[in-house]
């Protein structure tokens, strides 16, 4: 797969990072009768916003003890670090850790606000610490895993994800993650293994559709990953996942080559939701290259080029498109200056199936 796609899994890592720190969460046994705490604690299938707003009402009603509140305040920071948050998220945890900073769960909050911050080894320590505390917590030692995974440590990573497989068997948000360090080992087929769990699990998981996808679509299974893209996009057709599984289902759609019109219907709906998606653009580029259309793949590629100037697929096809256009110097210079930075670029887009 040429380097350029990593784009892709690089937007699904960073969810799936996130939502690695949100499900299968315990909540005071006091509490558990309370849809408020059952809610801010990410059961009952609450959205992001309905989980800080059910943790900002548990906040709001000053009937809690110095612990309880501490969750609620670091359960929060969950919810707004998965929405993008980081202001919000950074403050929760650091008012978690202030009410209740010894205990297991302060250093597990403590550790998603240095994660947060990449800082990783500080993370991995206060992980450590909350471990330490309690060899079960299974949401730590998956935490932990996430910050592997950011140092590109994936050994450790996936044996931070099995650890808490073994101690939740049904912890979907583990199955999903471990996934994704598989894709960055290239272990394809594990890693779909790990999707088809997690889907299982939790059969309205968008998210793990989409990396399905990305894992067949490496596999050149891009009919399977054409279909999986579009059951992400069925099940959550608005959100964060929305824009990088478009933008998926286009190439996979450019590729295959038979469904060229709705490759540009779907670049451009990815657009418009990330102007700056190079991938889209690179893709879109090529597949007016695929139809004949010289001038609209040279705009499109320039642009690509401009938001990454490394991206060697997109010297090539924009050699590729100006000898087309009747410019081979220019072309030549294109496609040189691909190989400066990929010297097998024409082997890897012979899958493009352009010339």
């Amino acid at each position: 797969m040429i380097a350029a796609r990593r784009s892709l899994l690089a937007c699904i890592i960073c969810a799936a990072a996130l939502a690695g720190l949100g499900s299968l969460l315990s909540f005071p046994a006091s509490a558990q009768q309370s849809e408020s705490w059952e809610r801010c604690a990410g059961r009952l299938g609450p959205n992001w916003d309905q989980r800080a707003d059910a943790c900002s009402a548990i906040i709001d009603s000053n009937s809690e003890t110095r612990e309880n509140l501490a969750r609620a305040y670091g359960y929060r920071g969950i919810a707004y670090d998965n929405k993008g948050d980081r202001d919000h998220a950074m403050r929760d945890y650091d008012e978690a850790v202030r009410l209740d900073p010894s205990s297991g769960s302060g250093h597990r909050f403590r550790g998603n606000a240095y994660k947060l911050q990449k800082d990783y080894d500080r993370a991995i320590a206060e992980y450590n610490e909350a471990i330490g505390l309690d060899p079960r917590d299974a949401l730590s030692v998956s935490n932990r895993g996430v910050s592997y995974y950011g140092k590109q440590d994936y050994d450790h990573a996936v044996a931070d994800y099995s650890e808490a497989i073994r101690l939740v068997p049904d912890y979907t948000l583990a199955f999903y993650d471990r996934g994704l360090v598989y894709i960055a080992k290239g272990n394809m087929d594990h890693a779909i293994a790990d999707f088809d769990q997690a889907i299982r699990l939790e059969p309205k998981f968008a998210f793990a559709f989409t990396a399905r996808a990305g894992a067949y679509a490496k596999k050149k299974e891009f009919d399977r990953a054409i279909a999986d893209y579009t059951e992400a996009l069925s099940i959550e057709p608005a959100g964060r996942m929305v824009a990088p599984a478009l933008s998926g289902r286009c190439w996979a759609r450019f590729v295959v080559g038979h469904d060229l019109q709705d490759a540009l219907s779907d670049c451009a709906k990815a657009l418009n939701l990330n102007p700056n998606d190079a991938w889209a653009l690179n893709t879109r580029g090529f597949t007016y290259l695929k139809l004949g259309e010289a001038v609209r793949a040279i705009a499109d590629l320039d642009a690509a080029l401009t938001i990454n100037s490394k991206m060697a697929i997109s010297f090539y096809g924009r050699g590729l498109a100006k000898r087309r256009a009747g410019d081979g110097p220019a072309g030549d210079k294109d496609i040189e200056a691909a190989r400066t930075i990929q010297p097998n670029i024409a082997e890897a887009a012979t899958i493009y199936g352009v010339h």
